[in-house]
């Protein structure tokens, strides 16, 4: 491929790198168009974070939860990760009102429940040909409520509400 032909690249970029001095103006100076892609519930993946330190998997292609497993999470670090994960979509929000070039969000939530939809919105966004992938073998490896499997979950419901993110309860 020579240089010019692409019409669109992926990498993946975190705020703080977004706004380094040198990316952010090439970024800008060649319209680039940024995708961000979110979780919509911040606590699941708070919550998921945790459950794969404890079991060790962070990832898998045949894994099958054991069924009536709980997990008994340490309620300071998950509330301290959600706060700060809010504070970082926040700042993500900031960072996107002010880049002056097309962008778009997009949810691992919609990836999960329809690919094929998730891809034409990101293709269809960057103005290219779709290309669905084929099928992932992974595995959520947290799929259950987390009324099933957080150990103390009315304490930690409590502290998630006193958090102000009781809309992340909500499944």
């Amino acid at each position: 491929m020579e240089a010019g032909d692409a019409r669109a690249v992926g990498a993946k970029v975190l705020v703080s790198h977004a706004e380094a001095d040198v990316l952010l103006p090439h970024c800008e100076a060649n319209d680039v168009h940024l995708i961000a892609l979110r979780r919509r519930n911040l606590l699941r993946q708070v919550v998921s974070g945790q459950v794969a330190r404890q079991t060790g998997i962070h990832n898998s292609k045949s894994y099958v939860p054991e069924a009536g497993r709980r997990f008994d999470l340490n309620m300071r670090r998950v509330i301290a990760r959600l706060e700060n994960a809010v504070d970082e979509q926040r700042q993500h929000d900031a960072f996107l009102a002010g880049y002056g070039r097309p962008s778009i969000v997009v949810y691992y939530e919609d990836w999960v429940q329809d690919k094929a939809a998730f891809f034409e919105t990101v293709f269809g966004f960057l103005g290219v040909d779709a290309l669905i992938p084929q099928e992932t073998t992974f595995k959520r490896t947290t799929p259950e409520p987390l009324s099933e499997i957080v150990v103390n979950y009315d304490r930690f419901a409590r502290l998630v509400k006193k958090a102000g993110c009781e809309a992340f309860l909500e499944e």
